[in-house]
């Protein structure tokens, strides 16, 4: 054999030798960290330490270890062990912002605040769009009064995750002690999502005008969150009884509708009635008994009306259709309205009745007579009421008339249609 071709072959063995002994170390490390990462993972589901302690000696390089070993003891409230266990991953992996993160967290657990900030900082600069380093952050510095430079923070983090902006807002309130502007400085809303968030927050708050003040802001929604910000103010509003700033954030949401103050909304049933859409419009509470729906066949041509069909017992006290109508204080009125009916059958028959909304147990102002069931045609109808003098929101609603007996179905077809108020 050449001298050549048999270093060649010696060469070639020792690399296969080498790449084979690679392969084999690869694989051995491999296992090992697979276990490892397995032993990790069973320390985080039990409360046990032991599979974490068993995980670092197995693989005393790998940061994961290190870091589930730190929250291990975080569980096991263990803190400054989990400081230096933390510490230890951070000399390991230094760039992942969690881990600063945890670390901030735990050191401000143990009281050391200033090293706290520090790391947090760093962690924010490893990952400044994220929204928890910037929470974390600012709720430390919230606990130590810092609330500007707090509330600096508690911004971004809100910015990067809206789901926090409620919850930052019930912080800003405590900081402030209720100051509206105080309140506003800290948290600075700048867009139409923000204002709409605020609007709803005053609401619940009992402040209209400061929900109608930001709603007005906001202007139109731009989408489903923001109407349904807009929506919940002003079904809060309602509960407060702050009709006019709720009529304020209804028309805001509803520019189409032709409302005006003083005038039935949708008096001829043009339009929708649209569920979940609680204000000024008309309100259909859910019965299991009653069906309504819109008659394209109105008592003139292109008008319509409302069919209500019944089929049953309705609560003795509850409202079958309703409208909020904000109104002048101590004034008369006449609200007119045309009805038929189709085999209607009750003890209890129903009637249109004016309420005085200012109060829990609304008092009656006007009542219609009761729709009989011998009107096939078109009938016209007339209630005259007088608001009361430091009252101006009013509840024009379909009811029945009380009952003689315990149990008082009503059965047959209604129609209503063309309210108007004079």
């Amino acid at each position: 054999m050449k001298p050549n071709l048999l270093l060649r072959q010696i060469l070639c063995f020792g690399l296969a030798l080498i790449a084979l002994f690679c392969c084999y170390r690869l694989i051995i490390f491999s296992a090992s960290v697979g276990y490892s990462r397995l032993l990790s993972t069973v320390a985080i589901i039990q409360p046990n330490i032991e599979p974490a302690d068993r995980a670092v000696r197995l693989t005393p390089d790998d940061p994961e270890a290190h870091y589930t070993r730190a929250l291990s003891l975080v569980n096991q409230q263990k803190l400054p062990d989990a400081v230096a266990e933390l510490q230890h991953a951070i000399r390991l992996r230094p760039h992942h912002y969690y881990q600063w993160l945890d670390l901030g967290v735990t050191l401000q657990r143990v009281g050391s605040q200033a090293e706290a900030i520090a790391a947090l900082r760093e962690s924010i600069r490893l990952a400044p769009s994220f929204s928890q380093p910037h929470w974390q952050l600012g709720n430390l510095l919230y606990r130590q009064e810092l609330y500007d430079e707090a509330f600096q923070e508690l911004r971004l983090g809100a910015k990067s995750s809206p789901n926090l902006f409620y919850a930052m807002l019930d912080l800003a309130w405590v900081a402030a002690a209720k100051d509206v502007p105080r309140f506003e400085s800290l948290i600075q809303p700048d867009s139409g999502r923000s204002h709409f968030e605020l609007a709803r927050f005053f609401a619940r708050q009992a402040k209209g005008a400061d929900s109608a003040r930001h709603a007005r802001t906001a202007g139109f929604p731009r989408d489903e969150d923001e109407l349904s910000f807009a929506r919940q103010a002003i079904g809060d509003l309602l509960v407060w009884r702050s009709y006019a700033e709720a009529f304020d954030i209804w028309l805001l949401i509803h520019p189409n509708s032709n409302a005006v103050k003083g005038q039935i909304i949708n008096g001829d049933f043009s339009e929708a009635i649209l569920a979940d859409d609680p204000g000024f419009g008309w309100q259909l509470p859910k019965s299991p008994t009653v069906t309504v729906s819109i008659d394209p066949s109105g008592p003139t041509p292109n008008s319509r009306g409302l069919r209500i069909e019944f089929a049953g017992e309705t609560q003795a006290e509850g409202q079958l259709l309703y409208q909020l109508l904000p109104l002048v204080p101590n004034s008369h009125y006449s609200l007119s309205f045309l009805a038929k009916t189709e085999n209607l059958l009750s003890g209890g028959p129903p009637v249109i009745s004016i309420l005085d909304a200012s109060s829990e147990s609304p008092v009656i102002l006007g009542r219609s007579k009761p729709l009989s069931p011998g009107t096939p045609d078109w009938t016209s109808n007339v209630v005259e009421f007088s608001t009361p003098e430091k009252s101006s929101t009013v509840i024009v609603a379909l009811k029945r008339m009380p009952c003689s007996e315990s149990r008082c179905p009503v059965f047959g077809k209604l129609w209503l249609s063309q309210f108007t108020l004079k």
